[in-house]
């Protein structure tokens, strides 16, 4: 029996599977964004689940100590609102790097991780670097394109900000060195990029853009983890979408084409988080685009601009 022949008939015949596809899909929509870098903190094997949902384990599973990323959080999916006074358990979806340099994604209970030091920035800087980072001179770099390598002589240093006055004292690379570069700064002359360590740390922050040469290449992602083909959609948006650099925020809602549902994400201008408002009217919040995600092929579209009742297809 073919793979894709499993799949099919998994979708159809398990009642779970396809309770936990459609928890997939509605938390790509509705989950909120975050942008953190945590580790595990749990005594035993933190296993990965499809959905947050406790009955959509996968076999991955990780180890106190993992550093990951954490891009959404959500609560968990309740078939019942809960009960006044009730806690709802939240999950985080999360990226780890494996030991082959592929990269694994999937959703974890929030309580299971805690904070993984990084660059210290002050509050200034802080503040600078996330303000550059929402505006919208900021350049989104595509996964599949975003490996760099160090390049030139001496120490590259890296910035908590994209800013001279905000360069690390003890956090550096050396030419041969790979990043992932995540934005580009043209004024400033700054990449905002993730180095993975071989201490098992991971550090984000700024490099001067001119230390840097592209490898034509870039972070791999394994689809062998979790079978859904939604699952591959939800990472897409959760890894594109990030609030951080969008000035956006997104709603969720239905719609269909003569093949499938498709999730569609209403993509609204962000009138009222900070560096966000500029002179707009922070009580309108206008659709500036929509996304649809194929619910069953995991193909993403949006609309066509020469044609707005047309899809086009951006990635697969």
């Amino acid at each position: 029996m073919t793979q894709w022949l499993y799949v099919l008939l998994l979708f159809f015949v398990s009642p779970l599977y396809a309770k936990c596809h459609d928890v997939v899909v509605d938390s790509a929509g509705s989950a909120d964004f975050i942008q953190q870098i945590q580790q595990v903190t749990a005594s035993g094997r933190l296993y990965l689940y499809s959905a947050p949902h406790p009955e959509c384990r996968l076999d991955t599973f990780l180890i106190k100590g993992d550093p990951v990323q954490a891009f959404r959080e959500s609560p968990e999916y309740r078939e019942q609102p809960p009960s006044v006074g009730e806690t709802v358990s939240k999950y985080r979806y999360i990226s780890f790097r494996d030991t082959q340099g592929t990269f694994v994604t999937g959703w974890v209970p929030a309580n299971q991780l805690g904070p993984l030091p990084s660059l210290n920035a002050s509050a200034s800087c802080g503040k600078q670097s996330d303000a550059v980072l929402q505006g919208q001179e900021t350049k989104h770099i595509l996964s599949a394109e975003n490996h760099y390598q160090i390049s030139g002589e001496g120490r590259a240093w890296f910035y908590s900000a994209p800013a001279d006055g905000c360069k690390s004292s003890t956090v550096f690379l050396v030419p041969g060195d790979g990043v992932s570069v995540q934005k580009q700064h043209a004024k400033s002359g700054f990449s905002y990029v993730t180095y993975y360590s071989q201490d098992r740390r991971i550090v984000q922050g700024w490099l001067k853009t001119d230390r840097l040469v592209t490898q034509h290449s870039g972070d791999v992602f394994r689809d062998d983890i979790d079978p859904d083909p939604a699952a591959k959609a939800a990472r897409l948006v959760s890894l594109l979408m990030s609030l951080q650099g969008q000035c956006h925020f997104y709603e969720s809602a239905e719609d269909s084409d003569d093949d499938e549902t498709l999730l569609l994400l209403l993509i609204h201008e962000d009138h009222q988080s900070p560096g966000c408002q500029g002179g707009a009217d922070p009580q309108t919040s206008p659709v500036v685009g929509n996304v649809f995600i194929g619910e069953k092929s995991g193909r993403i579209y949006i609309n066509d601009p020469d044609d707005y009742d047309k899809k086009l297809e951006i990635m697969r």
